[in-house]
């Protein structure tokens, strides 16, 4: 009897864990750690004879300049029995609307107490930052833990542009980065009966090509590009459900 019961358990356990990495199978998540998404780009300065290129690359160790952050949501579909294919998306818009500079009352000296300050005008500034990355993972299944492996790439984008409503503007002066992105990946994931998971992931070998284009005027511009060759990074958790 006790050695019936073991093999019913062992059975039961066996098909929970199939089912969920099964043909059909959707899993949603939210993913933290490090991605290749651009840094901040700042704007160009019109006023400068010189314009020096900020080359941009995807940060393969640090991501933007913190250890945890909020990649994206992650949608991952199995079209096979243990092979999943997977899309990653996340990103932002900044506005900054224009605004006229005001005149303060200064003349010469200013002095707090009786005149008013001299506002500078506020530029029109459009920030983006987005990232979106598709690939395709075999899963290696034992009772309710997996591991898996497989390949993907992506695209990236970053771009500032900044236009004043003066007269002394010289029109919008554009500050641009995108590239894209490949690497090997190797993850693990515990799954529960309610239909929750955790996961792990890191990329052991990662490729990311960028090209940055400086235009602090229009029709006067320059690009440059980075190649980054990355070993053990991009780690990243995962919190999720399956459905």
């Amino acid at each position: 009897m006790k050695k019936l019961f073991i093999i019913l358990f062992a059975s039961l356990s066996t098909v929970s864990a199939f089912s969920q990495y099964s043909t059909g199978t959707l899993k949603f998540s939210l993913n933290l750690g490090n991605s290749p998404y651009t840094d901040y780009v700042s704007a160009a300065n019109q006023s400068s004879e010189t314009q020096y290129i900020q080359v941009g690359g995807a940060r393969q160790t640090s991501g933007n300049s913190s250890m945890v952050n909020m990649l994206g949501a992650e949608f991952r579909y199995f079209v096979a029995d243990k092979l999943s294919v997977k899309f990653l998306a996340g990103g932002q818009t900044i506005l900054i609307p224009a605004q006229n500079d005001i005149p303060g009352t200064t003349d010469g000296y200013y002095d707090p107490q009786t005149d008013i300050p001299t506002f500078a005008d506020v530029k029109e500034q459009k920030l983006h930052q987005y990232m979106v990355t598709v690939g395709v993972d075999k899963y290696f299944v034992k009772n309710n833990v997996a591991l898996y492996a497989g390949i993907e790439g992506g695209f990236r984008y970053g771009a500032n542009s900044s236009k004043g409503i003066n007269v002394e503007s010289a029109g919008t002066a554009i500050n641009e980065v995108y590239g894209f992105n490949s690497a090997i990946t190797f993850g693990g994931e515990y799954n529960t009966d309610g239909g929750l998971f955790l996961g792990l992931e890191i990329r052991p070998i990662s490729y990311a090509y960028t090209i940055t284009t400086l235009e602090p005027i229009p029709g006067a511009s320059q690009q440059a590009d980075s190649y980054n060759i990355g070993f053990m990074v991009y780690p990243m958790m995962k919190v999720g459900i399956r459905f």
